[in-house]
């Protein structure tokens, strides 16, 4: 991990991003739900994804300017292979999203958010919306699991609607994502101006290696998390995925359905002039 393992809350080059995304947040109304269900110590953020990882850019920010912690990231490998991309990320505490960077920056005690859906979460369709497309990833419990650190949920309403999609699937390969079989809508890159929610639920705390271990049959001597079967794994995947999908029934529940933003979010830009 070439990121440093602690970044200051007051470091220039985060004052620096928060100040030039801010007007983003403010475009999007954004506000952040929950913070106190955030634990003082280590957590996993665990959150839905959208188009081009605007959510991130508006997240991430808000965790800082309400917590004065730094979020620590988990992202994109291929982001890492640009240079200038990867000096900046760096500085901005996000690191590439590997098992092994994301256990060190629990270690340290860190806040560390991961979309366990990644690339393919990012590309929904206009039909998808809010849906979590997770496949059978469970790298993110197991090292909740490892390190003993709770998940929290954090659902966001509002990205998925930024850009018009035109299609219901994916239609242009992006080998950028990482995986040839990723597909990106057809879309307008015009930013419309809908609210951003956040809502972090409460923590979930992972089983421990000896409650698992319980559950086996025989007497199992794992070396590693590694070694747990999918099947001990799959039941505290299914509780966090559960705890995401009901924050973001209830958050879309309260806005009103999806087209309810457009009149509010007219009447504010207008009185913005």
């Amino acid at each position: 991990m070439d990121a440093p393992k602690d970044i200051p809350a007051d470091a220039p080059v985060l004052r620096l991003v928060s100040r030039l995304l801010r007007p983003l947040a403010r475009y999007f109304d954004a506000s952040l739900e929950g913070v106190e269900n955030l634990p003082n110590g280590r957590a996993l953020l665990v959150g839905n994804h959208s188009l081009l990882g605007i959510d991130s850019l508006v997240l991430f920010p808000e965790i800082w300017r309400e917590t004065g912690r730094v979020p620590r990231g988990l992202a994109l490998r291929s982001l890492f292979e640009i240079p200038w991309a990867r000096v900046l990320l760096h500085e901005m505490g996000i690191v590439e999203g590997r098992r092994d960077n994301a256990i060190g920056l629990l270690e340290e005690e860190q806040l560390v958010v991961t979309y366990p859906g990644g690339a393919r979460d990012s590309v929904k369709g206009s039909h998808e919306r809010y849906e979590l497309k997770w496949a059978q990833r469970r790298g993110f419990a197991r090292v909740a699991i490892a390190t003993g650190t709770p998940v929290v949920p954090v659902g966001g309403v509002g990205p998925d609607e930024v850009f018009p999609l035109h299609t219901k699937d994916g239609v242009f390969p992006f080998p950028f994502l990482g995986d040839s079989s990723y597909r990106l809508p057809f879309f307008l890159p015009v930013a419309r101006p809908v609210p951003f929610t956040f809502r972090i639920g409460e923590p979930i705390c992972p089983p421990s290696i000896d409650e698992l271990r319980s559950e086996a049959s025989g007497d199992p001597q794992w070396e590693g998390i590694d070694e747990v079967p999918d099947t001990l794994i799959e039941p505290f995947v299914s509780e966090c995925r559960m705890r995401l999908e009901t924050l973001l029934e209830a958050l879309v529940a309260d806005r009103g359905g999806n087209p309810e933003w457009l009149p509010a979010a007219i009447d504010r830009l207008g009185a913005d002039d």
